[in-house]
């Protein structure tokens, strides 16, 4: 089980491969998702996601010990520490699945993988994938994909080649929220990636001078800092048909802290 909150300097690889050469090389979902790791599905979300360790965050790995911060209460807390340290301000211990091993591994392979030379092929054949329906097993087609429904982007190299997934993948809107300011505020994403930069404090104001949409989170009853406020609370934790994280125009959503 992994203990650390530090995270390790190694650089991603940019994929710099001929796309639909490297993509006739992979026949199957099962191949794809080995390379990858596998996808996620959060019961909230519309569709599929993907998702790193919390603890490999960057900006978090810092903020996960700073009281009033978002980290310090992350849902994905993945190691013993940090979750007593959220669960001491909660006033109630309860361990989370990110602290088990089977998911600890499952996360920690999926961050391996992102130096695989094959990650963006396989990532664009399963989004392709699921972006097509199949009548004959019920399958609707997927249009919206959510990057990190835990962890972070780790460099520049990362999100380039999240770029390119994307930019291969344009009847899907992608939805990327991120913490790493240095990273994005120089990058030009295609018009199908939603990249939403993250207030790092609880109540915070929405960093929006790099402009890119924002994030907050806020514990009142409105919220602190204005925007949209996310309706998930009152729909039984669901999305619903609400799809103002993809949407580029709104400028902040807001979370209720939970």
């Amino acid at each position: 089980m992994l203990e650390l909150t530090v995270v390790d300097e190694k650089t991603t690889p940019l994929y710099t491969g001929d796309l639909e050469r490297d993509l006739s090389t992979i026949r199957t979902v099962k191949q794809a998702m080995a390379i990858v790791g596998g996808l996620s599905k959060p019961s909230k979300m519309p569709s599929y996601a993907y998702n790193l360790p919390a603890s490999r965050c960057k900006m978090g790995g810092r903020l996960n010990t700073v009281p009033g911060s978002v980290c310090y209460g992350c849902y994905a807390a993945d190691t013993i520490e940090w979750t007593k340290r959220k669960c001491a301000v909660a006033g109630k211990w309860a361990l989370t699945r990110y602290t088990m091993h089977q998911v600890q591994d499952a996360l920690e392979k999926r961050y391996q993988s992102l130096s695989d030379p094959m990650w963006v092929p396989a990532m664009v054949f399963l989004i392709r994938h699921f972006a097509t329906p199949n009548v004959n097993r019920g399958r609707e087609a997927v249009e919206y994909f959510r990057w990190h429904d835990s962890g972070d982007l780790q460099d520049a190299n990362h999100l380039a080649n999240i770029c390119i997934v994307a930019e291969n993948t344009p009847d899907v809107d992608h939805w990327l929220p991120t913490r790493e300011y240095d990273i994005v505020h120089k990058s030009n994403p295609p018009e199908n990636l939603c990249i939403r930069l993250s207030a790092h404090m609880e109540n915070g104001s929405p960093p929006n001078k790099f402009g890119f949409p924002t994030s907050t989170v806020s514990t009142g009853d409105k919220p602190e800092n204005g925007g949209d406020r996310c309706h998930a609370p009152d729909n039984e934790g669901k999305c619903g048909d609400c799809r103002k994280c993809w949407d580029r125009s709104v400028e902040n959503v807001d979370y209720l802290k939970h």
